[in-house]
């Protein structure tokens, strides 16, 4: 005949209070992460939706000068002695 345990009703009203602890911290810790997605969905729409391009162009001399010195650039950066 094996031998039986026998666990106390009071340990088991305990496990049960935690393991009802443990489920209730995992939800709400969902819900965080729920809100906290909807927060930065709604604030990456709200920038696309806010975005103003930008209004000052860049001159046709400003362009020509800075494709220039990026070649020049290059062009010292590869074929130094």
């Amino acid at each position: 005949m094996p031998l039986r345990h026998h666990v106390p009703e009071s340990v088991i009203i305990i496990i049960i209070i935690i393991i009802i602890i443990i489920i209730i911290i995992i939800v709400i810790i969902i819900i965080i992460i729920i809100i906290i997605i909807i927060i930065l969905v709604t604030a990456f729409i709200q920038g696309i939706y806010n975005y103003i391009p930008e209004t000052n162009p860049v001159s046709k001399v400003q362009s020509v000068a800075a494709v220039l010195y990026l070649q020049s650039v290059l062009h010292v950066m590869l074929f130094r002695p």
